[in-house]
């Protein structure tokens, strides 16, 4: 039983948790979500091309609208707030059928160059 009693207590409790730690689990995950995240700007990017070209279907965009959508939720969650406000920009473009094609295609390339830029910065901790 005190052996039981010391194992017990050199456990953390969730709330002392090293923030170190959980960085390094953020940086794992970012590590293997970074390509499926790139793979989502792409759709949003091809939805911009098809727009500028005058092709763009509403299944093309309602899937960038989805991805756009869910990047938003989910970069700020490794630390890419400003990233998380540039993909609610691009959700908002995508949205507005009214503006001029011409209009929304310059937002989205400057959005998405921009987006790009922040997601190449790395994360707290890690090393590039």
């Amino acid at each position: 039983m005190a052996e039981r009693a010391g194992r017990m207590k050199q456990a953390k409790p969730a709330s002392e948790i090293d923030r170190n730690e959980i960085q390094q689990v953020l940086l794992r995950v970012w590590k293997k979500r970074k390509p499926l995240t790139l793979e989502r700007i792409s759709t949003i990017e091809q939805a911009g091309l098809a727009l500028q070209a005058g092709t763009l279907t509403a299944a093309a965009l309602s899937q960038a609208l989805v991805e756009a959508h869910r990047l938003t939720g989910s970069l700020g969650t490794f630390g890419f707030g400003k990233a998380t406000e540039i993909c609610r920009g691009l959700e908002g473009i995508l949205k507005d059928g009214s503006a001029p094609a011409a209009s929304r295609v310059q937002q989205m390339t400057f959005l998405i160059e921009q987006l790009r830029s922040e997601l190449d910065k790395p994360l707290e901790g890690e090393i590039n």
